[in-house]
């Protein structure tokens, strides 16, 4: 897909959101949003169909990430300023971390999971940045995805192209 491709959670102003930053040289910007629905929906049918099991063997992965003790006083160090910086001060962060992922539910899981990525209530932003060399497959694929976006993503335009 691209030379550049991650994902991450982030915070601004105590809102939750995730980000996708996917780069291409081979691919049109509207390809890549394609793409990423696609990445989307098929996500939500493993999600969606995701046992108990599965669902128990991904949470005890996350319980041990987040139940790793600070291996040295740097690490125990940004973890404080970090609380200090956001005006947070929630110190005991990683033992409410942990209670809260021991009791997390499967359908709690699946519910947030909808409401992140696919309710009403969700905002997304894209931002494009097309090359000149993409701009006749980006024509092509805007006509292709029009009727294919999420109806919660607000399409807008900006004129400027890369060179």
């Amino acid at each position: 897909m691209g030379y550049v491709v991650f994902s991450r959670a982030c915070s601004n102003r105590d809102i939750m959101g995730t980000q996708f930053l996917i780069q291409s040289p081979k691919q049109s910007c509207e390809y890549i949003v394609n793409s990423l629905n696609d990445f989307l929906k098929d996500t939500r049918e493993k999600v969606k169909g995701m046992t108990e099991e599965e669902f128990k063997i991904h949470v005890d992965a996350v319980l041990v990430k987040v139940s790793e003790k600070d291996y040295n006083l740097q690490k125990d160090n940004f973890r404080f300023w970090q609380e200090i910086s956001t005006h947070k001060y929630l110190f005991d962060r990683q033992e409410k971390e942990i209670e809260a992922l021991k009791s997390l539910k499967k359908e709690d899981f699946i519910s947030h999971f909808e409401k992140i990525f696919f309710s009403e209530q969700t905002k997304r932003f894209d931002i494009e940045l097309t090359s000149s060399a993409h701009t006749d497959k980006q024509v092509e694929w805007k006509t292709t995805n029009k009727d294919k976006h999420f109806k919660n993503v607000e399409r807008v335009e900006v004129k400027e192209s890369l060179s």
